[in-house]
């Protein structure tokens, strides 16, 4: 890790960056100036870790360069799940941060990220003087607890999902995240997911449509593995094909 001097053009990049952030993005320029005046810019080479599981939260995140991958050690058992990916404009810690626990996960560098760190005081002056930051983060935190909340079993055909649903994510977020769009009923999206949807990934979705409401439902591997197999044109015959599949 190395600190990035953060002067002229590069530190009205940062106040950009953080103004397509979920946290920052409804904050006026003014506001996003001042907040950025408190960040440091931190560079990490590919495979480096920029926070580890299990350390106090003492800071908080927001990726500006490069792409990272959210692990999580299974108390010893097999190699650390990957459970989402952090992209520019995610950002990473702040419920660790609100609710003073250790890191919950590993963040590690996939390629070479740049990132913007805010320590716990600085979080704590945000939330109380600047506007519009304390709304963004109880959001966030709300978020946080539906992802957590049961997700009950699907209870349609899940071999074939609406043509209306299937078109509001691209076919590589659903290999990467194996999860597929079952129905769209109004604004609500039915997502059938493998495994807890991560905030991560619902934030992603949120950000790419944000008129819709995701409910998640349970479905099996191996109706997501069946579905992306019809959109590579490799379905075996005793699959039925989805309803508007090409």
């Amino acid at each position: 890790m190395e600190t990035v001097s953060a002067e002229g053009q590069l530190q009205k990049k940062v106040v950009a960056a953080l103004g397509r952030s979920t946290l920052f993005q409804r904050l006026k320029e003014n506001a996003l100036t001042t907040v950025a005046a408190r960040a440091e810019l931190l560079r990490y080479a590919p495979g480096e870790a920029i926070v580890r599981q299990g350390e106090p939260s003492d800071s908080f995140f927001v990726i500006f360069a490069g792409e990272a991958t959210v692990r999580v050690d299974g108390a010893g058992q097999g190699e650390p799940t990957e459970v989402a990916r952090l992209h520019p404009y995610d950002s990473v810690g702040e419920v660790g941060v609100i609710t003073d626990e250790p890191r919950s996960a590993t963040v590690v560098a996939e390629d070479a990220v740049v990132a913007i760190r805010f320590k716990k005081e600085d979080f704590g002056m945000m939330f109380e003087r600047v506007p519009g930051f304390g709304l963004a983060t109880c959001r966030i935190l709300a978020e946080r607890l539906r992802s957590r909340m049961p997700i009950r079993d699907y209870d349609g055909d899940a071999s074939a999902p609406s043509k209306d649903a299937v078109a509001v994510l691209p076919i590589s977020f659903l290999e990467r995240h194996r999860v597929l769009p079952l129905a769209l009923e109004g604004n609500v999206l039915t997502l059938g997911v493998v495994d807890d949807p991560a905030p991560a990934m619902l934030t992603a979705i949120r950000e790419s449509a944000p008129s819709l409401v995701v409910r998640p439902v349970r479905i099996s591997r191996e109706a997501v593995d069946a579905f992306l197999r019809t959109q590579a044109g490799d379905a075996p015959k005793d699959v039925a094909k989805p309803s508007g599949a090409a």
